[in-house]
């Protein structure tokens, strides 16, 4: 993983330096917390790799499960976005079908009935694994979409296919008892971990790791940012980049992914900064001045979004994120039909880095801050690697608003408010 920038206005050293000083503490702290591989606080979601207990269970689970030809998650936010991400990330780039995986998040109706008539057709309850996240048990989306469908699974397999079935979330909490008396498997996690926090837990490895891609590479991805010297400072430079920009008005920042398959990447980030980040009063009680709307686009978006900054929209900074385009196949640009008789002898590959490249360009000459994040070829090691990367950040960016990034007081308002609504 390798990050550059490119500021319009740019910041100096010593401002650098000083946010850098007052973030020591922190990262110090940190760092401590992944020596000692503590679960006990929050920040433990970055080492996972070492809850060997949890592995092991993980393990013991998707051996299970493994020859599943469908796998369903059922979860919201941060209980699937991130498994999400990662699949559609790694089944593009190594051509897995990616409709083998299927998600229940939002309250529909719609599309409830699609997965339904998508399962019409499986006859052999060892084809189907089952994974309900929640991590309080609670979730109103997640406790109603699990009850309808599990209802008709049953009505189709009968009571064995609990046995496909994984129940995540903190020990203990009402749906991992009620799966653990209906005999599906219950995985934990730790209870300290937040949602938003929890890919590298039970959480992501479980359904990932049943998908059949390398988990044990992804962990080592996680590993990477403090056992390899360079990543760690180069996530608290980042974030105190980002701190001085946000200090000099931007207030949009913008995870644009020019490859393909990245669009649930931005989904991801976008609730993990939101979630983290988006507070009323900081630390001290006192309301909160600094802060962005973090969005996400991709290589569609562009003419949509381009249009838009380079007309002169102020406030913004765009985090490009992109990777090395590898295929099997070259397709190169024919003289027939005579469509394109001035780009004959191009690829369709040559054509993508031009237009990345003229993109930059012309944010550079446009004077738009950005910062380009390159990925390696090895994508699951590299996936591991840059959203815990992006998790340390807004750690780092919290500190520096003087935030907690791991609570969430308002997002309990509409929870209540939709209990009251049904006279829960």
């Amino acid at each position: 993983m390798k990050i550059s920038y490119c500021d319009c206005r740019p910041i100096k050293e010593t401002e650098i330096a000083v946010s850098l000083s007052g973030l020591e503490s922190y990262r110090a702290k940190v760092r401590q917390i992944v020596t000692k591989a503590d679960f006990n606080e929050p920040e433990g979601s970055l080492v996972t790799y070492s809850d060997t207990d949890r592995l092991t269970a993980i393990k013991a689970v998707t051996e299970k499960l493994k020859n599943a030809k469908q796998v369903i998650v059922v979860g919201i936010g941060g209980s699937d976005l991130g498994t999400r991400a990662i699949h559609n990330a790694l089944s593009t780039s190594q051509r897995k079908q990616r409709e083998r995986l299927y998600f229940l998040s939002v309250a529909s109706p719609a599309q409830m009935s699609e997965l339904l008539t998508a399962l019409d057709g499986v006859t052999d309850p060892s084809d189907l694994a089952m994974f309900v996240v929640s991590k309080s048990g609670t979730t109103t989306e997640t406790i109603t979409n699990a009850t309808v469908l599990l209802s008709k699974l049953v009505k189709q397999f009968g009571s064995d296919i609990y046995s496909r079935v994984v129940f995540i979330g903190n020990a203990d909490n009402p749906l991992l008892v009620a799966g653990d008396k209906l005999g599906a498997h219950t995985l934990t996690m730790p209870t300290s971990v937040g949602g938003r926090y929890s890919v590298f837990t039970s959480v992501g490895l479980a359904p990932l790791s049943v998908l059949g891609y390398d988990t044990d590479r992804i962990l080592s991805g996680v590993k990477a940012l403090f056992r390899e010297s360079e990543y760690e400072p180069m996530v608290a430079e980042s974030a105190t980049g980002l701190y001085q920009h946000l200090k000099r008005g931007v207030r949009n920042v913008k995870l644009f992914a020019f490859a393909s398959g990245f669009e649930a990447i931005g989904q991801w980030w976008m609730q993990l900064t939101a979630e983290s980040l988006g507070k009323t009063e900081d630390n001290d009680g006192r309301p909160v001045e600094l802060g962005f709307i973090p969005s996400s686009a991709t290589a569609v978006n562009l003419h949509s979004t381009e249009q838009l900054y380079f007309s002169g929209f102020k406030g913004v900074y765009t985090d490009f994120l992109t990777l090395p385009q590898s295929s099997a196949e070259v397709f190169a640009i024919p003289e027939e039909p005579p469509l394109a008789k001035s780009y004959i002898g191009q690829t369709i590959e040559s054509v993508s880095s031009a237009i990345q490249a003229g993109v930059l360009t012309a944010y550079k000459d446009s004077q738009l801050p950005y910062r380009l994040t390159e990925l390696g070829s090895d994508l699951e090691y590299e996936l591991g690697l840059f959203m815990s990367a992006k998790m340390l950040e807004t750690m780092y960016l919290a500190q520096l608003l003087n935030l907690n990034a791991f609570n969430q007081p308002n997002v309990e308002l509409y929870k209540l408010k939709t209990k009251a609504i049904l006279g829960i």
